[in-house]
């Protein structure tokens, strides 16, 4: 019997490593992050009671894009031929799936003067 549960332990000992050696490693888990594109357009109509946005492009293509989150609640101030920059959340592929910001055109820019014009003496 001593015999028997000696020779079987170098049997249990490769066993233990090989089942170690193969255990599953969870798959990988694409991130959940969302991609963002910023893009200058005019308003041509915002409908806050749909929360929809319909906008043109600098190439003159019109689409309409749902709108959510802060963005919905700042509708009703959306004029139509408003100079504006959209932020919009893309799906995978890379199309808008809806706005989630939007600010005057010339928001975040920063006010230079020019510099004063120097004379020599």
């Amino acid at each position: 019997m001593k015999k028997l549960v000696l020779s079987l332990v170098p049997f249990l000992i490769a066993g233990t490593a090989f089942a170690a050696g193969t255990t599953k490693h969870p798959a990988k888990v694409k991130s959940t992050a969302t991609a963002k594109t910023a893009v200058s357009a005019e308003i041509v109509s915002a409908d806050a009671a749909s929360k929809q946005v319909t906008y043109k492009t600098a190439d003159g293509q019109e689409k309409t894009v749902p709108v959510e989150g802060k963005a919905a609640a700042s509708l009703s101030a959306v004029k139509a031929g408003e100079k504006v920059k959209l932020t919009f959340r893309d799906s995978a592929s890379g199309d808008h799936e809806a706005i989630t910001s939007i600010r005057p055109s010339g928001y975040g820019k920063s006010k230079t003067s020019k510099p004063a014009a120097t004379t020599a003496h």
